[in-house]
């Protein structure tokens, strides 16, 4: 069967991981913005790790199942309700009864939530990815009112609702303001005073932020030469400095060639925690070294892959 639309939210896509491979083709990459939060989400019920899923912003959508499965919910907490009464916490197994309705009431905390369905949804493929780049109709698979998501391979059958009792404890402190960056190729355009300047100083994402790019409001930088540069490649959490002397950050919609100067890198262990700041929230840079940026994602891979077993053990009770 399958999960109906019965009413959209503001910007609600199926994703993966991503379409790498075809940059140099000047096709961005897209996927999840929240990769963690996408794969607690699939790990809780027992799907692979790369399964798509479905990302949310707020408002977001409410879904009727039209059939018994089981789903997760990663990411932002808005407040997600069964049938508009019975409360449901965020990165919990949870059992739905055909003929249940989801809906989200509220934004808590977070910017962009995940709902992963057990066995997946069927979802368009193109260049061997699901992943669905806003503003491009054409590719992957933007929720509609009335639009039927159909199950791709669900097995499971429940008597009633139910949230398991267990919680899976994400690797990443949501919280924390501090983003990690490495030096960027042209970071010797700023001098020491600069480079303090963007280290010390708080930065506010602007509303003009989104999928593509983080536009950021602080202080104003000031490189040591106007020199122009040719457009490079860049990547997902490239920090580039805009002739403003304002800053933006690359997010999974970027483009795949720049022609501002590149003074930084996020690390990828801090791209969730980016990925879940709103319009108007501010944060702090901190330059790490290459070694301690391979240090967090190590421990970030070694917390998911020990969730990945404590959730096959507990599967055996579901």
């Amino acid at each position: 069967m399958s999960i109906r639309v019965i009413k959209k939210g503001i910007l609600d896509t199926i994703q993966d991981e991503g379409r790498y491979g075809y940059q140099h083709l000047g096709i961005h990459p897209s996927g999840v913005m929240d990769t963690v939060a996408m794969r607690m989400a699939n790990t809780l019920i027992g799907n692979p790790i790369q399964e798509p899923v479905l990302e949310m912003h707020f408002p977001a959508p409410s879904l009727l199942f039209e059939e018994d499965t089981l789903i997760a919910i990663s990411g932002a907490d808005f407040d997600a309700r069964l049938n508009r009464d019975l409360p449901i916490l965020i990165n919990r197994c949870i059992a739905i009864k055909a003929g249940t309705q989801l809906s989200f009431q509220q934004q808590i905390r977070g910017a962009r939530a995940y709902i992963a369905v057990r066995g997946g949804v069927q979802s368009t493929l193109w260049l061997n990815s699901a992943a669905t780049p806003v503003g491009f109709t054409s590719i992957g698979t933007q929720l509609q009112n009335e639009m039927i998501l159909p199950f791709k391979n669900n097995d499971f059958q429940v008597a009633e609702n139910k949230i398991f009792s267990w919680t899976a404890l994400s690797p990443v402190n949501y919280q924390n303001t501090i983003i990690r960056y490495t030096a960027g190729h042209e970071i010797s355009r700023l001098n020491d005073a600069m480079q303090t300047l963007v280290d010390n100083s708080t930065f506010i994402l602007d509303k003009s932020s989104n999928r593509m790019g983080y536009r950021l409001v602080g202080p104003s930088i000031i490189p040591n030469t106007h020199t122009e540069i040719l457009s490079t490649a860049v990547s997902r959490g490239t920090i580039q400095l805009l002739p403003s002397g304002q800053l933006i950050i690359l997010m999974a919609d970027h483009q795949t060639t720049g022609g501002y100067p590149r003074i930084g890198h996020i690390i990828t262990a801090d791209f969730p925690k980016l990925a879940q700041r709103n319009p108007g929230e501010g944060f702090q840079f901190k330059q790490v070294s290459l070694q301690e940026a391979h240090k967090a994602l190590q421990a970030q891979e070694l917390h998911l892959k020990q969730l990945e077993t404590g959730c096959k053990l507990r599967m055996g009770d579901v």
